[in-house]
């Protein structure tokens, strides 16, 4: 039986060593626990712009169990980089795990003989608490609650790509690997019945998802999940239910012309809500594109 351990690196050569030092821990804990498991780590530098790349080939020398790294041209994104891990290693489990130590590998052992023990094919970690900032809880928040509001039962706070799949998740997965996709979501959609377990992320370590790419994630999540372009609908008829209201009224002379105006600045109001969502709209035929293939994206591939 043979568990990879996936890990999307990008710009983190400050974790690099303490990332080692923990995975040569949970390595002899899984030998231990498990003596005939292969082991194997798939490490995918995303187009990092510092030494992680360098820091992790020098690490991988001493890994002590079979491993991969793959040097990706650009900054692709996560979930690309997940789906390249998945599709150039074959194994029968996959843990994926974040490099920034935010998710505990020491957590991956409990993980693996749970899903073995309830013979599932995944198992997620989810976070207790979120240790981000005040303006990142509040957004964060808000877009759950609105999440809730359009009945999306997939989306749930404290989710992460901290997980571990099966080589039949693996292989539904790369079914959608020519179109772009968000890894966490597509395995929530395909597989929604899985096991879960409670983690709690380190305080002292500060993550390197910025709210720009929390924007980005949030923006493509909605195009991922239909249901919040349904609110484009709901806008465009309130909005000509209002103004057909209104010009009934003037017309009526119930109103007068200054009222008349202020009303047909919230009609516009509405508008822009409405251009918003059509924006959003564009965004999603530029998210769906088709993928370029992902040997096309790599730089460079070595072997441990």
């Amino acid at each position: 039986m043979k568990l990879a351990i996936v890990i999307p690196v990008f710009n983190e050569e400050k974790n690099i060593s303490r990332l080692f030092l923990r995975l040569k821990a949970v390595s002899a804990a899984l030998k231990k626990d498990f003596p005939q498991l292969i082991l194997s780590l798939i490490i995918v530098d995303d187009g990092s712009g510092d030494q992680s790349f360098e820091l992790c080939r020098e690490q991988m020398a001493s890994w002590g169990s079979s491993g991969k790294i793959i040097q990706l041209k650009e900054n692709c994104g996560k979930d690309s980089a997940l789906m390249i891990a998945l599709e150039k290693e074959e194994a029968d489990y996959y843990a994926v795990i974040d490099a920034d130590c935010q998710t505990p590998p020491e957590l991956i052992p409990e993980m693996f003989s749970r899903i073995r023990e309830k013979k599932a094919d995944v198992i997620n970690a989810v976070k207790q608490y979120e240790p981000y900032p005040l303006l990142r809880s509040i957004l964060t928040r808000s877009f759950f609650l609105l999440a809730r509001l359009f009945g999306i039962t997939e989306l749930k706070r404290g989710s992460s790509d901290f997980m571990i799949i099966s080589k039949r998740v693996r292989q539904e997965v790369l079914k959608f690997k020519q179109v772009k996709v968000i890894f966490r979501y597509l395995v929530k959609w395909l597989f929604p019945e899985n096991i879960e377990i409670g983690f709690e992320p380190e305080k002292h370590t500060k993550s390197t998802f910025s709210l720009g790419k929390l924007f980005r994630l949030a923006l493509q999540t909605m195009i991922f999940f239909k249901n919040f372009l349904r609110f484009n609908y709901f806008l465009i008829l309130l909005s000509l239910l209002a103004l057909l209201s209104l010009i009934i009224l003037l017309l009526a002379g119930k109103i007068s012309t200054a009222a008349f105006t202020v009303y047909l600045l919230v009609c516009f109001a509405f508008q822009l809500l409405v251009f918003s969502m059509l924006v959003i709209v564009a965004e999603y035929f530029n998210f769906v594109k088709f993928q370029k293939p992902y040997s096309t994206l790599i730089q460079r591939e070595e072997e441990f």
